[in-house]
């Protein structure tokens, strides 16, 4: 990731890897001595987290899977074809 000079990890709940994500970037950081601040990471919450009283557990989960302590942005994952 950080040695081809990539900045941005885009995530996300339904994607089903980010476990693997989590893995990847902290390797990464370890391996190019570069700090967590050095990367932008998104992920998005999935359409049956939306309601107010889900976010949070929702985000403990993107946080738990990604092994970070914080992510840059979160999105509301809403694909659609108009």
């Amino acid at each position: 990731i950080c040695k081809t000079g990539y900045r941005h990890i885009d995530a996300a709940q339904i994607y089903g890897n980010q476990d693997e994500v989590g893995n990847g970037v902290n390797r990464a950081l370890k391996d190019s001595g570069l700090k967590r601040e050095d990367l932008w990471v998104t992920s998005k919450i999935w359409m049956v987290d939306f309601a107010p009283e889900d976010v949070g557990s929702a985000v403990d989960r993107i946080l738990s899977d990604l092994q970070l302590d914080y992510v840059d942005q979160i999105l509301l994952h809403w694909p659609s074809v108009f």
